[in-house]
């Protein structure tokens, strides 16, 4: 913004010059032939329209600087004005274990790659890869597999895995127990950048949520 202010000033100053500067020619009388006289006032012509030149192509350049300057500016600020904001927000309900991948900023994100850690050596590319096997009478509603090159738009939603159960069926709580006893250990790690493939620090959730022990 201070560059821009400056060469802003600078493109006035000129044309003040310019304008002055050709305002204020001198006049020259003497008493001489008309030959001579018309000669001094060409040479006097000549040499004022080159200063106008001159200014004028200074003012030029400096006017391309400026607009070159303002669009770096512009699409620099667009850069800090759109970014994307991702988290993963687990829900843990007594009938219901849900997981969402959220866009919670302004901007579009891509996600480049999704990693599911259970340790420094154990890693697998999405959360469903790390469940145990379904029981009978039970199935998912929602899951993700897709680990990479995933464009994500502002405020979009992605479940990464939604499974009810009926807390009435020994089975079925019986395998969300398990459910959340795998989940507990796990981290998420994100890497995506913007539109403008701007990197961002990789985003990292723990799934501890899991670990509580009053969700009945």
């Amino acid at each position: 913004m201070r560059r821009t202010l400056t060469l802003i000033f600078l493109l006035s100053s000129i044309l003040s010059f310019a304008q002055a500067d050709s305002s204020k020619l001198p006049i020259k009388t003497t008493v001489k032939t008309d030959l001579t006289l018309n000669t001094k006032q060409h040479v006097t012509e000549m040499t004022n329209a080159d200063k106008i030149a001159f200014s004028s192509l200074i003012v030029a350049w400096l006017s391309f600087i400026l607009t070159i300057v303002t669009i770096f500016q512009t699409r620099k600020h667009n850069r800090n004005s759109l970014k994307p904001i991702i988290n993963v927000n687990p829900f843990d309900y007594s009938n219901c274990i849900l997981i969402e991948l959220v866009n919670e900023g302004v901007g579009s994100a891509i996600i480049k790659k999704i990693t599911v850690e259970k340790n420094d050596y154990e890693k697998k590319q999405n959360v469903y890869s790390w469940m145990p096997d379904l029981p009978e009478g039970i199935s998912y509603q929602n899951y993700l597999t897709r680990d990479r090159d995933i464009p994500m738009q502002a405020g979009k939603v992605i479940k990464v895995i939604e499974i009810k159960n009926d807390v009435f069926k020994d089975t079925q709580r019986k395998f969300r127990e398990e459910m959340r006893g795998v989940l507990r250990q796990l981290t998420i790690k994100i890497e995506y950048t913007d539109v403008y493939e701007s990197k961002f620090p990789i985003y990292t959730r723990k799934l501890d949520l899991y670990a509580r022990t009053d969700n009945g």
